[in-house]
């Protein structure tokens, strides 16, 4: 995304317009961001997430991306843009968190619509992507494990940023849960729980990813944990199971 006008030419020996000279930076930034070296590939660029996905354009104004996330985004869309941070930006054009906060502001979304759309979504995920066993925990895509504390965040600055637009002011997990706790969202024993435990199944995903190993642990161990997060899911989001069969 570039803030820069739609009739507005490079100064170059050979002039193009802006769109063309970003477009072309993009591909090549997009290029090196995903060479491929002896350790394999450096980082894996997913540009199908820009607005409107792979029928939209690579660059895209201020103004075309307000007007596609209030108009035509979808759920997960603002649910990703709680998460976002912009790579660069200069004095002389618009913040992109300005424009974040903009768009978190001016839409909203019905609480019992929001509750119905993420917890399909997460029963999606799940019956997707999750690779729990009769005894292993699959930490990050398992029923009450670490995406369910991502998607919980959501939903509450979702639900409450526009009562209290400090939500928007960070990007981070740990953060948005200390000012959900500090604004009376949810109450400080609930803050510390949700806290502790996303850092200690993040800190197992990234020793065992260091490890090329899937990021699990034992139901049994993982017990306590998830007994909370259930717990927590069934106050703010209802009391519907995100598990076929009761585990607890």
């Amino acid at each position: 995304m570039s803030n820069f006008p739609k009739t507005s030419m490079t100064n170059g020996t050979k002039k193009i317009s802006s769109y063309q000279f970003y477009s072309k930076l993009i591909q090549r930034i997009i290029h090196i961001l995903s060479i491929k070296t002896s350790m394999g590939q450096l980082y894996d660029v997913d540009i199908r997430l820009r607005p409107s996905g792979k029928s939209g354009l690579l660059v895209c104004s201020d103004s075309v991306f307000l007007n596609y996330q209030i108009n035509d985004a979808w759920l997960w869309e603002h649910q990703a843009l709680i998460r976002a941070r912009s790579v660069y930006s200069s004095a002389q054009t618009h913040s992109f968190d300005s424009l974040r906060v903009k768009v978190l502001c001016t839409k909203t979304h019905p609480k019992d619509f929001l509750k119905k759309e993420i917890v399909e979504m997460r029963k999606k995920v799940i019956s997707q992507k999750d690779l729990s066993t009769k005894n292993i925990f699959d930490i990050k895509n398992g029923a009450y494990g670490l995406i369910d504390i991502e998607f919980f965040v959501q939903y509450m600055v979702l639900l409450f940023g526009r009562e209290e637009k400090n939500l928007f002011k960070y990007t981070d997990n740990i953060r948005i849960l200390e000012q959900l706790g500090q604004y009376n969202f949810i109450s400080s024993d609930e803050q510390n729980n949700l806290i502790n435990i996303y850092c200690t199944f993040r800190t197992k995903i990234h020793h065992m990813s260091l490890r090329n190993e899937v990021p699990s642990m034992l139901k049994n161990e993982a017990k306590i944990y998830r007994k909370f997060l259930k717990e927590t899911w069934s106050k703010y989001l209802g009391k519907e199971s995100l598990l076929p069969v009761d585990e607890f």
